[in-house]
């Protein structure tokens, strides 16, 4: 399933902040899944960032599924 959604009002790479709006989620959440894997992040200093093009793939492998209103 290729999933596709707009992302071209976030700068890249994305902050935790951003991951949590695009998925609907908390920002622990977002780190959590940062974390776990299942988007791919990297940490600058204390803080956790991850790329448009992570969250996209993490999304059309099916790693979750993002939340519309």
């Amino acid at each position: 399933m290729n999933i596709n959604f707009d992302l071209e009002e976030y700068k890249d790479p994305m902050t935790m902040q951003d991951l949590a709006e695009v998925l609907s989620v908390s920002e622990q959440t977002a780190r959590n899944l940062c974390r776990t894997g299942q988007v791919t992040g990297f940490k600058m200093g204390r803080r956790t960032y991850t790329t448009k093009e992570a969250v996209l793939n993490a999304v059309n492998k099916g790693a979750m599924e993002p939340c519309y209103e």
